[in-house]
């Protein structure tokens, strides 16, 4: 029972994390004050910080999480102790991280006005899809 209610929170989450990144890009696109507030926090964000490595360093903590779910899928299915969802969840697991992944390399502040915003809650999505897929697992 807990599982579930876990499960639906953070599917919730995830729904309204993508909502969010959806909304802020829309906004920023079409009025003009959210526009020039985001070519002021890209600028400051770009001076004031290393993003590239920053950029960086998120892709390869989502591919070292990815590489480490699906190692974790194979040790359970040997040991015959997953679930009924576990394959499905990995699936979107890998889409949602792939997808974070892609959006990261393909993109950029300049191409994509709330890059900063939407880049972390991509990846943050992909986080929650992780631990969902963890804890979903049986031990």
């Amino acid at each position: 029972m807990t599982k579930k209610l876990f499960y639906r929170i953070s599917l919730s989450l995830q729904l309204l994390l993508l909502i969010a990144s959806f909304g802020l890009q829309y906004f920023s696109v079409k009025k003009m004050g959210m526009m020039r507030y985001m070519v002021y926090i890209n600028s400051e964000l770009q001076q004031n910080y290393p993003v590239n490595s920053i950029r960086y360093a998120i892709i390869a903590v989502l591919s070292v999480l990815a590489l480490a779910s699906v190692a974790a899928f194979a040790a359970a299915k040997k040991r015959d102790a997953q679930s009924v969802m576990a394959l499905p969840m990995l699936y979107l697991q890998l889409i949602l991280t792939a997808a974070a992944i892609v959006f990261a390399l393909a993109f950029s502040p300049q191409s994509y006005r709330s890059y900063f915003f939407t880049a972390p809650l991509l990846a943050l999505i992909a986080l929650i899809q992780e631990i969902n897929f963890l804890a979903n697992l049986k031990r």
